[in-house]
């Protein structure tokens, strides 16, 4: 068996606290049923009766071998180190966890340790900043994880962590985290909202680390205040995911299957606007009437029990509730698919608060080159991402 097998599918590798044990191990003994394996930044050997050795920078793809953060971490290679994090977040998402409270904590070594590879230049202020599993510096490539497929919304962990952040998915979700990603120039991170609690000073050092902390003291400080971190507000070009009077259809009407693939065929509805959802998988697609089509990914599925249309504080878009769907540009083949937190904003306007409006993730599209001019002439709008301070019942 290789290694790779034995790293990722074996019992260990389902628990969420062995992967920073992992990752942040120079040298590894694997100890499998039928033979020991050995891993370091120099070599990885196998028990085979005669050893057999690769070297991982010279025959394995990226990111195969579990010395390859801490690796990157020494070399200062900042845009790799961000797919690494990435990697570990995917490899993170499908594990498992006795309490869902340590969702933050079972990687908090592998948090500081990015932030001291930063700051590892004997303590000068560093930019980055932890933002509940995703950083700063790269704030839109973090934000375009998806899910394979939409899962069950009663087990979100939206008490814990903010929509935007993959830590409010339920446990062993199997996520995609490193799409094709080139940023959008209108996308710009502005602020974590803090509590209005916390003194200038103390959101300043959120930011920036206290000078006076050596960096490896602000790596932790950092991570733990980036833990709690719920409200982000960004800035990006903004519209309506689904063109106003769009006529809802059947997924079985437009999807064709041939053989394992499937595809879109609008032939029935020439000349229309039209959506349609997958209530399989959580797949939405919109589609004007001389324009190509947007497939999104939903994060949740419906619950069984949804039959409360309109109700607030549900993790999923309700049935019939498509049309509220807007979208935040990431990229330029990605959006953030978001529905607005309507009982924050009707508090904002009855206190004649000039604060942006709230909105919460619900999904994601990435890669709908059938429409790369989606965002042309939109508005850019500045807003903020919320999610729940606390489980609702559903």
């Amino acid at each position: 068996m290789p290694l790779d097998r034995v790293r990722f599918e074996s019992p260990v590798a389902q628990r969420g606290w062995t992967l920073q044990e992992e990752r942040l191990s120079p040298r590894i003994v694997y100890w499998a049923g039928q033979r020991w394996y050995w891993s370091c930044p120099e070599c990885r050997v196998a028990e085979m009766g005669e050893l057999e050795c690769s070297s991982p920078t010279t025959n394995s793809t990226p990111g195969s071998y579990p010395q390859r953060f801490l690796e990157l971490c020494h070399s200062g290679d900042e845009h790799q180190l961000h797919e690494e994090w990435l990697d570990i977040v995917e490899a993170y998402t499908r594990r498992d966890l006795v309490a869902e409270k340590d969702r933050f904590l079972a990687i908090a070594g592998l948090a500081v340790r990015f932030y001291n590879a930063k700051a590892g230049n004997g303590g000068a202020v560093v930019t980055e900043n932890y933002l509940a599993g995703l950083w700063k510096d790269n704030f839109a490539r973090h934000l375009a994880w998806s899910v394979t497929t939409a899962v069950d919304p009663l087990q979100n962990l939206q008490h814990i962590a903010p929509s935007w952040s993959w830590a409010s998915l339920p446990l062993q979700v199997h996520t995609r985290t490193k799409p094709p990603f080139s940023p959008s120039k209108h996308f710009k991170f502005i602020a974590a909202v803090h509590p209005k609690t916390v003194a200038a000073a103390e959101q300043t050092k959120a930011i920036f680390g206290d000078p006076s902390m050596d960096y490896i003291n602000r790596g932790r400080t950092n991570e733990e205040r980036g833990r709690n971190v719920k409200v982000v507000e960004v800035q990006g070009r903004f519209r309506r995911f689904i063109s106003e009077n769009a006529q809802k259809v059947s997924w079985g009407a437009i999807e064709r299957q041939r053989g394992c693939r499937s595809s879109f065929d609008f032939g029935a509805f020439p000349g229309e606007h039209i959506y349609a959802r997958n209530n399989t998988n959580g797949e939405i697609v919109s589609k004007d009437a001389h324009s190509g089509e947007v497939v999104g990914q939903l994060d949740y599925l419906l619950p069984s029990n949804d039959d409360k249309p309109g109700t607030c504080f549900t993790p999923y878009v309700q049935d019939g509730a498509e049309e509220e769907i807007v979208c935040l540009e990431l990229g330029e083949l990605a959006m953030l698919l978001l529905v607005p937190d309507r009982k924050e904003n009707l508090e904002k306007r009855d206190h004649h608060d000039t604060q942006p409006e709230s909105y919460r993730r619900v999904g994601v599209a990435i890669g709908y080159s059938n429409r790369k001019g989606f965002f042309y002439g939109c508005e850019t709008k500045t807003v903020r991402l919320a999610g729940f301070e606390e489980r609702r019942s559903l």
